[in-house]
């Protein structure tokens, strides 16, 4: 039985580059077509990254 694969191009709607300064505020461009839509998915997924690097980050203190 031949395997079912879904393949589907994948097309990029936007890209935002945040660079962070020490002292100074982050600088942050946007490019493409990004909806507000696109911005809550992106928050959520900072957040959801930073707690776990976080919690990773004091796990390796523990030990």
């Amino acid at each position: 039985m031949p395997e079912i694969v879904n393949k589907v191009e994948e097309k990029v709607k936007g890209k935002i580059v945040v660079e962070f300064y020490e002292g100074k505020l982050p600088k942050i461009e946007f490019e493409g077509n990004i909806v507000g839509a696109d911005m809550n998915l992106l928050w959520r997924g900072l957040t959801r990254g930073y707690r776990q690097w976080k919690a990773n980050l004091l796990k390796k203190k523990e030990v």
